[in-house]
């Protein structure tokens, strides 16, 4: 603080500059780079010639033109962060002190661009001068002292100050001054620097600068139109590239990046190189701009493909709903490409050969393609496929079934291999590829096959015929007894479960007495019963497609012979009722049942149990017995009426 104090008070004392004869333009550079923000003699340089400038621009004649720029102070790493703070004109201190003061130190040294700037920023043929202020040499790759002897032989002059600078340092920017046709100014601390800017700007207000005969005015910008084209013509791109642009050789640093078709730039004169890059292409091209407008076309050897992929050869293409995935070889070098997620990809390459495939579902197809520049390639691929249909009939002439009833359908090619399965449809449409397959049908446990020929592009149909099971039903008192042979023994009810053509609980046979019934059933599931007497047997079959057979249930019941008669000497009954009652393990007896009326004599069948019986005439007579019935006996049983 006191050191800045001290350069207050010298500031205090700094004579009012004045023009001698007429007034000439100046441009004052301030280095703003991150450089600036070291400390010197404990105070931070930029705030030091913050403060000398200050001063300086408040005591500038008001009739001598003056314009101020900075550089490094809004980006790091940025060559191009040059800017105006002040345009040329009658000086504002005011104005420029506050736009000093929001100087921030961040960036590179571009003394080159800078310079060239402040050129542009002095009158034509008027010459001017530039204050370079800076605390270092260029870092972005290009030559001050080359802007600066254009600047001189146009008629200006470059006045340098090194502020805080190494002696290597001082040395190259003694090089612009001297190009520039100035002086070299070394200031080491605030206080130098305080007299280094009063005997510049003393320079620069009396002056008098060489004026060539014909001074040259450097040539500015140029107007300069890039266009891509397709090699080996003229014709434009119909899609944008990638474009870059830098400066080459001595010119001023410059870079471009942008996309499109073609671009305008402002170009100072000079060498620059264009990479120009599209899909998997890339061109590089140098070329040059000269005092006037120019127009660059930058030939790229792309071409475009078009694919569309159908299920077989003059069938519509395949839309995003299908899901077609693609894939791209190159073949000769190029580069790698993505193809879009379309189901009919379009898109720019490079020229050449590919190989391209796409799969669809479990089918693919490949074909080799080549790119060539400015056409485009429709590569339209077939995955040679036919449409098969498969349905089920139960009859050669019904109606297929039309409701999956838990069959699944196969596809087998030629060797065995399962190509595909269908479950849980009754009628499957299937896209396959052009030949002969073996399709088998399962249901109900068990099979039937046939064969199918599929021709490209064809829609064709395959139907099997399903065959009835044919069932003989044959009912026994117990395992390992003879079955019945009387017909009047057994009723039987066959009644669907769930089987083909056949609706739940329909049956086929229902209520019907019958010795060894013999019965067709569509393939599923039956339920089976037998009733003999009281007793009654149920068994759940499944019937097989095609096949023959018979079921035997068992009833687990005994044979009952009843006689009823009185006693001897007592007039015969004319009607006798017999009932039934089954009897708990207590003894008691269950609900009855009534056998029906005879003279006298009743034969039934009886699940295997105890039982009691009784028996009753037209008289009042009665009689009562319990039985035991085991599983196949036949027993007879006397009844005494009283």
């Amino acid at each position: 603080m006191r050191r800045l104090w001290l350069l207050l008070l010298l500031l205090a004392s700094l004579p009012v500059l004045a023009a001698e004869g007429t007034p000439r333009p100046t441009v004052i550079v301030v280095d703003s780079s991150g450089s600036m923000a070291a400390s010197l003699d404990g105070t931070v340089k930029l705030d030091a010639a913050r403060e000398v400038l200050g001063e300086l621009l408040g005591r500038w004649p008001a009739d001598a033109p003056l314009a101020l720029v900075a550089y490094g102070h809004r980006r790091t790493g940025d060559c191009a962060d040059i800017e105006v703070l002040s345009p040329l004109g009658p000086p504002d201190p005011p104005a420029a002190l506050k736009r000093l003061q929001d100087l921030r130190a961040r960036g590179k040294t571009p003394l080159a661009a800078s310079l060239q700037l402040a050129g542009t920023l002095l009158p034509a043929g008027s010459g001017g001068t530039v204050i370079l202020v800076t605390d270092g040499l260029e870092t972005c790759d290009a030559d001050p002292c080359a802007v600066a002897a254009a600047l001189a032989q146009a008629g200006a002059q470059v006045q340098v100050i090194g502020f805080g600078v190494t002696k290597q340092e001082a040395d190259g920017l003694a090089c612009i001054a001297e190009a520039g046709g100035g002086a070299y100014h070394t200031a080491a601390d605030a206080g130098e620097l305080l007299d280094s800017l009063g005997a510049a700007a003393d320079a620069a207000l009396a002056a008098e600068p060489a004026k060539p005969e014909e001074p040259p005015q450097p040539p500015g910008p140029q107007p300069v139109g890039l266009t891509a084209v397709y090699a080996g013509g003229e014709r434009q791109l119909d899609e944008p590239a990638r474009w870059q642009v830098v400066a080459q050789g001595g010119t001023p640093a410059f870079d471009y990046a942008g996309e499109g078709r073609g671009i305008s730039l402002e170009l100072p004169p000079g060498a620059y190189r264009v990479t120009v890059s599209a899909a998997n292409a890339e061109t590089v091209q140098d070329f040059t701009v000269g005092d006037g407008p120019a127009t660059v076309t930058v030939p790229l050897a792309v071409g475009h493909l078009a694919a569309t992929v159908a299920t077989a050869k003059g069938q519509a293409p395949l839309a995003d709903r299908d899901g077609p995935r693609w894939s791209l070889e190159p073949l000769d070098g190029q580069g790698a490409v993505a193809l879009p997620g379309d189901a009919q990809p379009s898109l720019l390459l490079a020229a050449g050969h590919y190989r391209l495939a796409v799969t669809v579902g479990d089918w693919s197809a490949v074909r080799d393609v080549g790119i060539s520049s400015g056409k485009t390639t429709e590569a339209r691929l077939s995955l040679g496929l036919g449409g098969l249909t498969l349905e089920a009939a139960l009859d050669e002439q019904g109606d297929a079934i039309a409701e999956w009833r838990g069959f699944t359908w196969r596809v087998l090619a030629p060797g065995g291999a399962l190509l595909a399965e269908r479950d849980r449809e009754a009628s499957p449409h299937l896209l396959l590829p052009a030949g002969d397959y073996r399709i088998e049908l399962l249901v109900a446990g068990g099979s039937i096959s046939g064969t199918a020929s599929v021709a490209e592009g064809e829609e064709r149909r395959l139907r099997l015929q399903v065959p009835s099971a044919h069932l003989t039903l044959i009912a026994a008192l117990a395992p390992g007894a003879e079955p019945f042979d009387d017909w009047r023994d057994s009723t039987w009810t066959v009644t669907a479960i769930e089987a083909l053509g056949a609706a739940s609980g329909s049956s086929v046979l229902e209520l019907q007495p019958a010795l060894n019934p013999e019965v067709d059933l569509l393939p599923g599931r039956w339920q089976v019963t037998v009733q003999s007497g009281l007793a009654s047997a149920t068994r759940e079959v499944t019937a097989l497609p095609g096949a023959s057979g018979s079921e035997r249930l068992d009833l687990n019941a005994a044979r009952l012979t009843i006689v009823a008669a009185p006693g001897d000497g007592q007039e015969a009954p004319v009607n006798v009722v017999f009932t039934v009652a089954p009897l708990t393990d207590g003894g008691a007896p269950g609900e009855e049942t009534g056998l029906g009326g005879s003279s006298g004599t009743m034969a039934t069948v009886l699940p295997a149990g105890r039982w009691r019986v009784v028996a009753g005439d037209e008289r009042g007579r009665a009689a009562t017995a319990d039985v035991t019935l085991r599983p196949g006996d036949g027993i007879r049983l006397e009844l005494q009426l009283e």
